[in-house]
């Protein structure tokens, strides 16, 4: 982690922007609305892992 990405990171929690996870509550990362856990449920994750999966389907 470079000295900038802390003192951005450092500065979002001071600004009081510290987001919450919307399924579970935990503090999310630069103002996501899900946490690392909970990543599948952002309409356009859903949506690529969808993708990938018709890909890994439509090869066997």
């Amino acid at each position: 982690m470079t000295n900038a990405t802390l003192r951005h990171r450092v500065a979002d929690r001071l600004d009081g922007e510290v987001r919450q996870c919307l399924e579970c509550g935990a503090p999310t990362e630069e103002g996501k609305p899900f946490c690392l856990w909970h990543v599948e449920s952002m309409p356009y994750v859903a949506q690529l892992q969808a993708r990938l999966e018709r890909a890994v389907e439509s090869a066997a």
